[in-house]
Formats: C-alpha cells, sequence, structure tokens
C-alpha cells in the first residue's frame, strides 16, 4: 500500500472526483481559505497518488474552488520536491481568468519530502509531505 504522510495540520476529507483523478488509487482533501482576502472564499487541495510499477509514486496536486465555479485568477500553486536540501527543484502555475481547478503533477521516490504552496497576492498556505509505501496518515507539524 502507498501513501502520503502529511507533516502539518491533519485536517483532511474527500471532495468531488474530476477527471484527471480518476486513474490514482488514493485521494485526499483539505479545505481552506485566505479569510477576507478573498471573501472567505473556501478553496480544496486534493493530493492523489498512485504507486508505479518501478517503486515511483505519480502524485497530482489539484486546487479546486469549493463553492464557486472559477478559482480567483492569479492564485497560485507551487510544488518543492526536496525542499530545504541543495537538490530541490520546483514548479509552479497560476489560476486564470476562468479556471476552474489547477493542478501540477510529478513523480517522486518513496521518502521523499515535498512542499506544497498555495499563495494569493501576499498570503501563502503550506502543506509539506512525505511519500510513503503505506496508508496515507497524518501528522502534526508544531
Amino acid at each position: 500500500m502507498v501513501g502520503i504522510k502529511v507533516l502539518n495540520n491533519p485536517m483532511w476529507g474527500y471532495v468531488r472526483n474530476n477527471e484527471n483523478s480518476h486513474k490514482f488509487s488514493i485521494s485526499r482533501t483539505k479545505f481552506f481559505d485566505f479569510g477576507l482576502l478573498l471573501q472567505n472564499q473556501t478553496l480544496a487541495l486534493i493530493v492523489n497518488l498512485q504507486q508505479e510499477e518501478n517503486g515511483e509514486q505519480s502524485v497530482l496536486v489539484q486546487i479546486l474552488p469549493h463553492q464557486a465555479e472559477y478559482l480567483p485568477p492569479g492564485l497560485n500553486l507551487k510544488i518543492t520536491l526536496n525542499p530545504n536540501t541543495a537538490d530541490s527543484i520546483s514548479q509552479e502555475v497560476s489560476a486564470r481568468q476562468i479556471d476552474n481547478l489547477i493542478q501540477l503533477e510529478f513523480t517522486e521516490e518513496s521518502n521523499q519530502e515535498f512542499k506544497v504552496e498555495v499563495s494569493y497576492q501576499d498570503t501563502v498556505f503550506t502543506q509539506e509531505f512525505i511519500c510513503e509505501k503505506k496508508v496515507m496518515k497524518a501528522d502534526r507539524k508544531h
């Protein structure tokens, strides 16, 4: 069994499925908002995971609006592989005027860390993960 260990804030659940995430065996969702900056609009961070035959995990990270039709233009999703190391690699995508989701997909080895950052203007929501070969579980990071 494969999974993702959440390194901070363990409140995870489920959200609607979309056409891009159907090939993934594990999917978890966390709801968050940027408060008054986005008029308390709730967003969904979705992490999808699939074990590959070579032992690596394919990870698809998505941001969707929870109750609105579109994401706020300028909302950014950034993934950093191996954060806090000299080998860190980042990729980023931004929501446009009528995007109803933004996503990034990557492949990672077991026991490798990755960091998800969702930002809007000067506010950043951060979640850190470790790809594991077991059921997804959450740990608080203080």
